[in-house]
């Protein structure tokens, strides 16, 4: 199970790495957002909180379609979750803190 700040990190890197690509309309760039989110949905989704969230994923690969057929705004809507996602986490370790054995105090 990853830690609590790589959890941050890679959700919060990818987040920054997809709305880059989006905004430069770079497709490559969302697509490797959605590689670098691969591994936190696979955690969290063995969590009951987050069951189902390794379809992630394929909201990026629907936003990649979305950037080759020229709609900005159709891949900004399938960023929406992961965005939602990254600023939960973001907003849970602004209040609470790390702490170094992972668990979030």
């Amino acid at each position: 199970m990853l830690s609590d700040m790589w959890l941050f990190l890679l959700t919060f890197s990818s987040a920054v790495v997809s709305v880059m690509g989006v905004v430069r309309g770079n497709y490559w760039l969302v697509a490797a957002g959605g590689i670098i989110l691969w591994p936190v949905c696979f955690d969290l989704n063995g969590t009951t909180s987050f069951h189902g969230l390794i379809f992630l994923p394929f909201f990026h690969v629907a936003s990649v379609i979305a950037l080759n057929k020229h709609s900005k705004r159709l891949a900004w809507l399938f960023l929406i979750p992961s965005l939602l996602l990254a600023i939960m986490f973001l907003t849970v370790f602004i209040v609470f803190g790390f702490r170094q054995d992972g668990v979030v105090y």
